[in-house]
Order: C-alpha cells, then structure tokens, then sequence
C-alpha cells in the first residue's frame, strides 16, 4: 500500500498559546518572518506538519 506525505503549513500572527497548541499536535517551527497588513508591519509564524 502506497501513502501519500502531506505537508501542511500554517501561517499566523505571533500568538504563544496557539504556538504552544500547534507543536502539542506536531507542527514543527520554520521560521518567523514580517509581513505588511492591516496598516502595519507585525511577526508572523511559520509551522510545518507532515501528515
């Protein structure tokens, strides 16, 4: 039987509770970045999980 790998990536404004619930189910950290919207510039996270 064949499986398929699934990357799924999440993106969202820096929020250490939803970061604390992400890697509890898996997500990995891969990186932190900036990103203009809403009139100003705030840290955004990226997070990984294979599924």
């Amino acid at each position: 039987m064949l499986y398929n790998i699934i990357p799924m990536n999440i993106n969202y404004a820096n929020n250490k509770q939803a970061i604390k619930v992400y890697e509890k189910i898996g997500f990995q950290f891969v990186e932190k970045y900036m990103q203009k919207t809403n009139g100003g510039e705030f840290g955004f996270i990226k997070m990984k999980k294979i599924i």
